[in-house]
């Protein structure tokens, strides 16, 4: 457990008994502060003490361009950042409070507005490893669990874009033969990787049918109120499911998953236009997928050591 870890835990006893806030306030400063610390940590900045004004501004600016947030949604999440740095000022964890600073320096209304990140010379992907405690947590008997996790490694056995997966139905996958149906302007179908993803899907739609009892739902993926997924929440699932497996990243949505199958297709030896016909990139982005394949070494052998574990 990481010293963020530790901290994370002692703010989220300290807040919840708080009557001030209500439960879904509560979940929801927790959750932020959680993306905020694993930020930190995805930044190599190990200590409170280090996080100055600039730090907050660069992380409300990542999490508008990684979450699709509005600038006034970012703006009111910024409070449980400062909520949380008075409580680490009062208990000795921070020598001071950088939100403070920075809302008085810089929260302007023009100030956090959506900016494009700077392209890095690699394109960030998940290891081995990481996929291997993916998928050791698709042994749940929690629902949502199932759904999300199922959710994750679908993506990562088809590299499916984020409005492709919220927009799937219980018909455009199928199993039995081992490919996704994808309809719309990009109408394709796509072979899954099925190494990755049966058990978890299987687990998944067993689940469904136990839980809608004998109904069927119009999309594959749905909430726990039984409402079709938005972007938005997609991306909260992804996140959740890095999280859990302990996974940090420095982006923690869909697209880092839809990266790594990518990536995986080009070190299984699939050819441009096979990759092409799959993700719909044109070749100048493709070109980038295959530079990374070559020099991560990014094959089908990745795998073999889950696939003997989950026999």
């Amino acid at each position: 457990m990481s010293n963020y870890d530790t901290i994370l835990k002692k703010f989220e006893k300290w807040l919840m008994p708080q009557a001030c806030y209500t439960e879904n306030t509560k979940t929801t400063y927790l959750r932020w502060v959680s993306y905020f610390l694993n930020y930190l940590l995805g930044n190599e900045i190990c200590q409170l003490n280090s996080v100055d004004e600039n730090t907050v501004e660069e992380f409300a600016y990542h999490r508008l361009n990684q979450e699709d947030y509005s600038t006034g949604y970012a703006e009111a999440r910024i409070a449980a950042l400062n909520l949380f740095f008075d409580w680490t000022y009062t208990v000795g964890l921070s020598r001071g409070n950088p939100v403070l600073t920075y809302r008085k320096a810089n929260l302007k209304p023009q100030s956090l507005v959506r900016k494009k990140e700077a392209v890095k010379s690699d394109l960030e992907i998940l290891t081995s490893t990481n996929i291997e405690q993916l998928q050791r947590l698709a042994y749940s008997h929690d629902f949502a669990t199932k759904r999300d996790i199922c959710i994750v490694l679908l993506i990562l056995a088809s590299g499916i874009s984020a409005e492709e997966t919220i927009t799937l139905l219980p018909e455009h996958l199928n199993l039995k033969e081992g490919y996704l149906r994808i309809t719309g302007k990009r109408a394709r179908l796509i072979l899954l990787d099925l190494s990755l993803c049966q058990k978890a899907c299987y687990d998944y739609l067993h689940a469904v049918q136990e839980t809608l009892i004998g109904d069927k739902h119009e999309s594959l993926f749905f909430s726990n109120s039984r409402q079709p997924f938005s972007k938005r929440q997609l991306y909260r699932v992804v996140s959740t499911i890095l999280q859990e497996a302990d996974i940090i990243t420095t982006h923690s949505g869909p697209d880092i998953l839809r990266k790594t199958a990518i990536v995986h297709m080009f070190g299984q030896g699939k050819s441009f236009e096979e990759v092409r016909i799959a993700t719909r990139l044109c070749l100048a982005v493709l070109e980038r997928y295959q530079q990374i394949a070559a020099k991560v070494g990014f094959g089908a052998s990745i795998f073999c050591t889950v696939n003997k574990e989950m026999e």
